[in-house]
């Protein structure tokens, strides 16, 4: 999606979109559909607040981590959930002009799952093989899975021993990490195509002179 486009809909390419662009005052600029769900589903770990980002249990590191991206450092953040796994969100100045802001990506591990019909078709797998590696990739051990399918234990090992050999790999956590880096891992979206707020999905247009808002000099395009 062309990022100077008025956007006020979820498109269904930017249903997928896990960006966040900062002005260099680090207000929101753009809000993509898939990290406004994130943000609404966690709004007491990371919310939108007068457009900008607050991190209720962790404020400081937010805003240690912008200006970190500011300077052209490598910037991340890990958010905890209780019970859950972290929130994880990369800070990155935005290549293009003197007003290029800050780019982050949010991310909701727990949304990222396997597609067992990519994974069959990509390593010639059996229905049951990828939906097994799916289920591996969720970060279950083969215990678990075998619980949840009704079958026995060594049932799941004998899969996961074939899983291996037509994957390439060497061991469990090898084959995991492989299925993690494929392309056939998604993004499960929060959200349908419906109309949300345009001020917190659109970039904001250059004002009446044609002239943006300055940016800090760290954070100019190389």
């Amino acid at each position: 999606m062309d990022e100077t486009e008025h956007q006020s809909r979820c498109t269904a390419e930017d249903k997928h979109a896990t960006s966040i662009v900062l002005d260099p005052q680090h207000e929101v600029l753009y809000l993509g559909c898939a990290a406004l769900a994130v943000l609404e589903a966690n709004a007491g770990v990371l919310r939108l607040h007068r457009q900008r980002l607050e991190a209720p249990q962790a404020g400081a590191r937010l805003a240690l981590t912008l200006a970190e991206a500011a300077q052209g450092r490598p910037a991340a953040l890990a958010l905890l959930r209780s019970g859950r796994l972290p929130l994880t969100l990369r800070a990155e100045c935005r290549p293009g002009t003197p007003s290029s802001g800050l780019r982050l990506t949010v991310q909701d591990p727990e949304l990222i799952t396997a597609d067992p019909a990519l994974l069959r078709a990509m390593f010639d797998l059996t229905g049951t093989e990828a939906r097994v590696a799916a289920a591996l990739a969720t970060g279950r051990s083969t215990a678990e899975i075998a619980a949840h399918m009704g079958v026995q234990h060594n049932t799941v090992q004998a899969h996961v021993k074939r899983l291996l050999t037509k994957t390439g790999t060497a061991r469990q956590t090898q084959l995991v990490a492989l299925i993690l880096r494929s392309t056939a891992t998604t993004s499960r979206v929060l959200v349908d195509s419906h109309p949300i707020n345009p001020q917190a999905t659109s970039l904001a247009t250059p004002d009446q002179g044609g002239q943006a808002p300055s940016a800090s000099p760290s954070c100019l395009a190389g």
